[in-house]
């Protein structure tokens, strides 16, 4: 699930992994050949239980998935900000720009953590309305071109979910949920208890 998850939040945020001879599995460049150096897309995982969201679906589950959010916000917000509040003077002072400085294994972890957090909130979802991560692609999709106003948070946490993207905002101080100014010893984001 954790590859269908950042497969999902490559596609949406338009994101694509460089395929180069040093990251290619063996075997895959007869499967997906590409150029030296140019992006191609992961092949999407083979879900358990695969499900096609018919267009005439789309607007019901979109609701579903957005009532969803919506119970959900409150408590996903504090977990993020507890945790970003825990990890964020590991990341203090990281200089990002290439071949700066080498990544700290711990780093990653956090960083899986993280993801963790927001992928078991998707897999509840999925799992309580049945849907797999192809027809999460849709839903969100339609939320992306039918709600462009809506959209825009999502979009915002969706950022936060590359590793890069992710160790810029600890570093820099950037709320992981809205990528406003943190400030790890208040409540919110924005600066309000």
């Amino acid at each position: 699930l954790k590859l269908q998850f950042l497969y999902l939040i490559g596609f949406v945020c338009g994101l694509r992994a460089p395929q180069t001879k040093k990251n290619r599995q063996k075997g895959r460049e007869k499967d997906h050949p590409t150029e030296e150096g140019k992006f191609c897309p992961p092949p999407l995982p083979a879900a358990s239980s695969p499900m096609s969201v018919s267009e005439e679906e789309l607007p019901a589950l979109l609701e579903k998935f957005m009532k969803y959010v919506e119970q959900e916000k409150e408590d996903l917000v504090t977990k993020l900000h507890d945790f970003q509040r825990e990890y964020t003077d590991e990341f203090a002072g990281l200089k990002l720009s290439p071949g700066s400085e080498e990544h700290r294994l711990e780093w990653t972890d956090i960083y899986n953590s993280y993801i963790e957090i927001l992928e078991s909130r998707l897999e509840t979802f999925q799992k309580r309305h049945d849907v797999d991560a192809e027809g999460m692609l849709q839903v969100l999709g339609y939320l992306e071109a039918k709600f462009p106003d809506i959209w825009s948070p999502f979009e915002a946490l969706l950022k936060s979910t590359g590793y890069m993207e992710f160790s810029q905002m600890l570093s820099e101080g950037q709320c992981l949920c809205c990528g406003a100014p943190f400030y790890p010893g208040d409540e919110g984001a924005d600066g309000e208890k």
